[in-house]
């Protein structure tokens, strides 16, 4: 909006200046050379335009830029850029229930992280759960979510899952997939996690209770 109303200030005050200009010139000035003067005005009143439109729009993006990298990090994990703890109970509180459907709520605990950070470093841990990261939301649902909730643990939420039976079939397939060996620090690493898992039903009335009881069913 400031940079629109910027250029309709320049443009009026070309059209003024080029107005008042060319009422000075000479009469006997050739009709060629006024309409050469007022155009070379008209264009420079316009570049300057253009360049002030874009200073006062690169402005206020500067100004915009922090805001939205805070709202950024306050709603997803910095090191594995998934939704962080905060938006998954969000997500898990609000999504809409549909009658004959069941939702799934999943936490992935990765066996011995502790060990690899030990022994492979840092850098290796959290390239582990880079990976597994990767690994997780590259094998759900559009409508699911992977999330990480901190230190060597995931959320997952299987959205819209038949029955329960299809929750564990889900996550057994999920399991398999994700358990497959690691290659970290130039070496290969079999996986394992522990996946614990509840149920919310449609008549269930307070789903935020589902993170309050994990690892309800193992698989």
């Amino acid at each position: 909006a400031q940079s629109i109303l910027t250029l309709v200030i320049v443009a009026t005050a070309a059209f003024l200046t080029s107005h008042v200009v060319v009422s000075r010139i000479p009469a006997s000035t050739s009709s060629d050379t006024v309409t050469t003067v007022r155009a070379l005005i008209l264009l420079g009143f316009g570049v300057v335009g253009l360049l002030t439109a874009a200073q006062v729009m690169w402005s206020g993006f500067r100004t915009r830029r922090p805001n939205l990298y805070n709202e950024h990090l306050a709603r997803y994990d910095l090191l594995t850029g998934l939704p962080n703890r905060q938006t998954f109970s969000d997500r898990v509180t609000r999504y809409p229930r549909e009658d004959g459907r069941t939702i799934g709520v999943a936490l992935i605990d990765i066996n011995r992280f502790a060990a690899v950070n030990e022994s492979l470093g840092h850098d290796s841990g959290d390239q582990m759960l880079i990976d597994m990261g990767r690994r997780l939301d590259s094998n759900l649902g559009p409508h699911d979510l992977v999330a990480h909730l901190g230190g060597d643990v995931f959320g997952v939420l299987l959205a819209s899952c038949t029955d329960p039976h299809d929750v564990g079939t889900r996550l057994a397939a999920l399991r398999k997939t994700i358990e497959e060996p690691l290659v970290l620090a130039g070496l290969p690493l079999q996986v394992e996690v522990l996946i614990g898992y509840a149920l919310s039903l449609i008549h269930i009335s307070e789903p935020t209770r589902l993170l309050g009881i994990p690892y309800a069913v193992f698989c």
